[in-house]
């Protein structure tokens, strides 16, 4: 962990990380080395919470661009399964699931 200028280390980046990823203040306060009522204290101060909703963000579009990255593939795949599975409740469902994919209406 970096140090800040008191020469205390800088929990900061722990914390958000643990925040943005979605534990509990409970949680990221023991990963940061913290108390909860330090966790929550720092998510009441606007700017910290904005930093982890923006680190978040970041997460979210990162997860979106390997799902976009697989989507072929897993086109592929409900395909060649509704088309060609052995068992028949298994083309059932990967059909259905295609056809509804396929008419879902864009909002």
């Amino acid at each position: 962990m970096n140090t800040n200028a008191n020469g205390k280390r800088d929990r900061d980046a722990v914390l958000i990380a643990a925040l943005a990823r979605g534990a509990s203040y409970t949680e990221a306060a023991h990963v940061a080395g913290l108390s909860k009522a330090t966790v929550a204290r720092r998510m009441a101060e606007p700017a910290f919470r904005g930093q982890v909703i923006e680190e978040r963000e970041e997460t979210i579009e990162r997860v979106r661009g390997m799902l976009i990255e697989g989507s072929l593939a897993a086109a592929k795949t409900l395909l060649e399964l509704a088309s060609g599975a052995a068992g028949e409740s298994v083309r059932l469902a990967a059909s259905l699931r295609t056809l509804e994919l396929v008419l879902r209406r864009r909002p």
